[in-house]
């Protein structure tokens, strides 16, 4: 399993990645399909893991050639495996011009089949490619984790089968944090060895404002958190989020240190959003303390 560990202490920070819809080919193949034992062909199980990520909203395709033409029309079915039980269950997809899709529409099911695949039935039909279209930003964890010094060790463990499952060179690491006290550091680092990444290090600048630091994810550590994830450690700021970021849309990453644009949004001194400030009190607004009046 994956583990992506917290340690440490960090301030608050809103992230404003621009996310881009992107189709990232899991699998390609040549998979005839039948569950006629007259036919050519069998039913076909995804391989594991190559729907790590899968959120709500991602759209699954699988790209298909109509084969055994003699043996009738084909028919198309996509099954996963639902519930504890492990139930055969069909998806509501939709065919057209030879690709099946299936627009994922709960978490439930979107954790279900990342962690179980799918499963390709029917007859007369050869599966060539699977791809998944989505967000090109996948958040990794989100919340308020304060880090102290670093004699005070808290830690917060994400289990694989998600977004790091499918990582590669290019993509972007971006953890977001607030509330940045004097001799701030973050590291991105192994997690195996809790050494930090080459490009890995970050010492923000003392800042109650919302920052953000990106780590590139090389060809040399690529196969490295795809098998044990990462760890995220460091002291004197609040952690709010951690994200990975596609390859094919982090071209707009400008600097390893970005600050936030303002979004004209108030939020308390531990980072959380604040729909009705009250007058008086204090709070963060565009990167700046404030007291509203």
């Amino acid at each position: 399993m994956k583990k992506l560990y917290f340690l440490l202490m960090f301030s608050f920070m809103c992230s404003n990645m621009s996310a881009e819809m992107v189709e990232t080919e899991k699998w390609t193949g040549n998979e005839a399909i039948s569950w006629n034992s007259d036919i050519p062909g069998t039913q076909f199980e995804t391989p594991s893991g190559i729907f790590g990520g899968l959120a709500v909203g991602d759209i699954i395709k699988i790209y298909t050639e109509v084969t055994g033409v003699e043996y009738g029309d084909p028919q198309y079915v996509v099954t996963y495996k639902a519930g504890s039980g492990w139930e055969w269950t069909d998806l509501a997809i939709s065919f057209d011009n030879n690709v099946i899709s299936y627009t994922v529409s709960e978490a439930t099911v979107a954790t279900e089949i990342a962690d179980r695949g799918l499963i390709l039935r029917g007859q007369n039909w050869t599966a060539t490619k699977i791809t998944v279209t989505g967000s090109s930003v996948k958040e990794l964890w989100s919340g308020t984790l304060v880090l102290g010094d670093w004699g005070q060790l808290e830690s917060l463990r994400y289990d694989g089968k998600g977004a790091l499952a499918n990582a590669k060179a290019g993509d972007v690491v971006r953890v977001t944090f607030t509330n940045a006290l004097e001799d701030c550091f973050i590291g991105v680092c192994d997690a195996g060895s809790y050494s930090e990444f080459e490009g890995g290090s970050f010492n923000p600048e003392a800042s109650e404002a919302a920052q953000s630091v990106v780590y590139k994810v090389t060809s040399a550590t690529e196969e490295s958190i795809r098998e044990k994830g990462i760890v995220v450690k460091g002291k004197n700021a609040t952690l709010t989020m951690i994200e990975l970021d596609n390859a094919t849309a982090v071209g707009k990453v400008k600097s390893a240190l970005q600050p936030v644009k303002a979004d004209n949004v108030y939020y308390n001194l531990q980072g959380q959003r604040v729909e009705k400030p009250v007058k008086g009190g204090l709070y963060i607004y565009n990167g700046k303390k404030v007291q509203f009046k």
